[in-house]
Parts: structure tokens; sequence; C-alpha cells
């Protein structure tokens, strides 16, 4: 028969074991996002508010939709949310829109940190915005303040050169509109 030390060192072995194991055994990084119909989400968004909001004409390839929400926002302005993300999960843009946007809005938004000047997106001039959260990581913005007090903000973890390229595929709704019935 054993002694207690022996049944405790062999308890230990095997915890030990199990340990590894549970550390080096690959897990699935849960559920990928399911791709939802923003497009239908934002022409609701225009009927309901009568806001002509902007979307992309076409996706980069592999490119989906993500998240869609419309509901309050930073200082309860009504915010319409559109979450792009690649095929390879690597690159995100999110697409941000309300009208009559304030600076608190704006800055939750877009950021404040600093302000590097514009860039010209099929001759509307956007204005670059950067924001670093706690942990360091860089955020990228566009804005475009629109007509009739709309605002949009183009915002991802790339460059600016692809959130401009995001930006020339965003259309007014009622473009579209215009263009899918003739």
């Amino acid at each position: 028969m054993g002694t207690a030390r022996s049944l405790l060192i062999s308890m230990i072995v095997v915890l030990a074991f199990v340990a590894v194991w549970v550390a080096f055994v690959p897990r699935p990084n849960g559920n990928p996002p399911q791709s939802v119909d923003a497009m239908a989400s934002a022409k609701q968004v225009r009927q309901q508010q009568g806001w002509d909001l902007r979307m992309p004409a076409s996706l980069p390839k592999g490119w989906r939709a993500t998240s869609v929400r419309f509901g309050p926002g930073p200082d309860s302005l009504q915010t319409f949310h559109a979450g792009y993300l690649s095929r390879d999960e690597n690159s995100y843009v999110g697409l941000e829109e309300t009208t009559h946007a304030t600076a608190h809005w704006l800055e939750v938004k877009a950021g404040s940190a600093t302000h590097p000047g514009t860039v010209t997106v099929e001759g509307e001039a956007w204005q670059k915005r950067t924001a670093t959260d706690e942990h360091g990581v860089t955020t990228h913005s566009l804005v475009l303040r629109g007509g009739k007090g709309l605002t949009v903000v183009v915002a991802g973890n790339g460059t600016y050169a692809d959130l401009a390229r995001f930006a020339g595929r965003l259309q007014p709704l009622s473009a579209s509109s215009r263009a899918s019935a003739g």
C-alpha cells in the first residue's frame, strides 16, 4: 500500500500533466462574426429619419458587414454604425454617421489626439484624425461634414490611404437608389 506522500506526488504529477496539456491544446477563437445586412438597416434609417446616409456601393473583395446598429451615441445623438471586417479578420473599418455632430461626439467616434490635415476623396475634403487608446493601439479616422448636417466618420486599424479607398466607395443612399432604379 502506498503512503499519503506517494498519493500526493502522483496527484502533483497528474495535475502538472493536465496543466501542460490545457496550455498547449489549441482552442478555437470562438464563433466567427456573422455577416449582417447593413444596407437594409441604412435604408430603414433613411426611411424613418430622412437621413441620406452614405453606404459602400460595393465592398472590397472578401470584406463583409459584421455589425450594424442605430441608437443613441455620445451626447445622446442618434448614431448609425456599420462595422466591416476583412476576410482574414485582420482589417476593420467602422462607419459612423449622425446629424449635427458635437465636438464630444467627434472625439469619441474619431479621436482627438491629432489633426494631421485632410485627404481629398471623390472631390471632398475629409479631415484626418488619430486616436491612441490606453493600450497604445492607434486608430485612424477620416471625417466628412456633409450636407444637411450629416457627419460621416470612417475609422479603422488601417492607414489613411486604406480608409480613403473605403471612403471612396461610399455613396449617398439617394444616389444608390437612383442608380438601382434606372
